[in-house]
Parts: structure tokens; C-alpha cells; sequence
């Protein structure tokens, strides 16, 4: 969590209504406030249900916040992707959707980068262009933690597994139709401006 340029780790059962609610007043209590939440849970993939609780309990507390790493669940069911209310909802708070480019979000039966596109084309088609920004989650240039690159290296998608493949992916775009201000949009403008807005200048 980051709030006027300082940043701290906490911790609560996402489960919990209550632990929700006791972690937000813990972080403003700490830190006076809340510009960006970063959700990142670890432990077992959490189920729909247990998912969609956590979703509306941030919404009831009105913090603004962001998805770094996700895609669209109308193009591929699995728990991490976002459906299509929860896309409106981070639309509604200015929110950015990064694209996670990891085969068992984008499609484990076609692990491809035109796969990878249905997901960016159904999101600016729900958010709208000014909300769908990248968050490839890439692993190999892990350098210092090469176990679990080489655990995690089968996770990438065909032709798109490090930052040396974004040339790949901006050409991509480009033939589906994203130029001039919508491909900056998605390639760095859209969390320019989350930054800009939540960091100290």
C-alpha cells in the first residue's frame, strides 16, 4: 500500500469481512491514507465465490485501486481473471487492468500471443482504452532467483516469455488495430497516470 510517496506491507485474511475492514483502518491509521492498493495473495488460488467477497468488500470501502496482474474471465474462466462487473467496477475508480501474459490466465489450450490479444480486445471493449495497461508478470530475467525462473519458464506464452519480446507484442497491437494514442495508452500512459496521481511529484 502507498500513500503520499511511503509505502507498508500488511497483512489479513481476505476471507474475513472483518479482517478486510480492520486492514484498511490499519493502514490508515499507519499511513493517513490510501492512493494505490496492490493486491497480492498468496496460498491456494482462491474460489470464485471466496474471490467475488473479497471485490465487494474493497468496493464498500471506496478505495481506489488497480489489478497489476489479471485478464478477462468472459475469454478464459479461471479464478484470477476478472468478470465483466469487476472490470466496470475498476473502470468506475479509475482503475487500471494489467494484462498478465501467463498461459493458465490467458488460455492453457492456446497459450499464444493472438490469445493473449482476445483478452485486451474484451477488456477495452467493457473499460474502455483508458483503463487496460500491461502487467506481463515476465520471470526469466530473475536472474538471482534462477530456480524458480526455470520452475516458472513453462508459464509464458508462445513467443512472449521475456521484455525482450515486447517489439513482438506492440506489432501485435498494432494489426489489431491499437496506434498512435490507444497503443501508448496501453503500453505506458494508463499507469503513468496512477503514478502520477498517488506519488509525490
Amino acid at each position: 500500500v502507498a500513500a503520499g510517496g511511503r509505502a507498508g506491507v500488511f497483512g489479513a485474511d481476505a476471507t474475513d469481512r472483518d479482517e478486510v475492514r480492520r486492514l484498511h483502518q490499519a493502514v490508515e491509521a499507519s499511513l493517513g491514507g490510501v492512493d494505490i492498493l496492490v493486491v497480492n495473495a498468496t496460498g491456494p488460488q482462491p474460489t470464485i465465490a471466496v474471490e467475488a467477497l473479497t471485490w465487494r468488500d474493497v468496493l464498500e470501502e471506496e478505495l481506489p485501486f488497480s489489478v497489476t496482474h489479471g485478464a478477462c474471465r468472459a475469454v478464459h474462466d479461471h479464478p484470477r481473471n476478472l468478470a465483466d462487473w469487476q472490470l466496470d467496477a475498476l473502470a468506475e475508480r479509475g482503475g487500471v487492468l494489467g494484462m498478465m501474459a501467463i498461459a493458465f490466465v490467458v488460455d492453457p489450450e492456446a497459450p499464444t500471443l493472438a490469445r493473449w490479444l482476445d483478452h485486451f480486445d474484451h477488456a477495452v471493449a467493457v473499460m474502455g482504452i483508458a483503463h487496460v495497461g500491461l502487467g506481463a508478470d515476465f520471470i526469466d530475467q530473475l536472474a538471482h532467483a534462477e530456480t524458480v525462473a526455470l520452475a516458472k519458464a513453462s508459464l509464458g506464452l508462445e513467443g512472449f516469455t521475456a521484455p525482450d519480446d515486447l517489439p513482438t507484442l506492440v506489432v501485435a497491437l498494432q494489426r489489431r488495430g491499437y496506434d498512435a494514442e490507444r497503443l501508448e495508452a496501453i503500453l505506458s500512459a494508463n499507469w503513468l497516470r496512477i503514478l502520477r496521481a498517488a506519488l509525490p511529484a
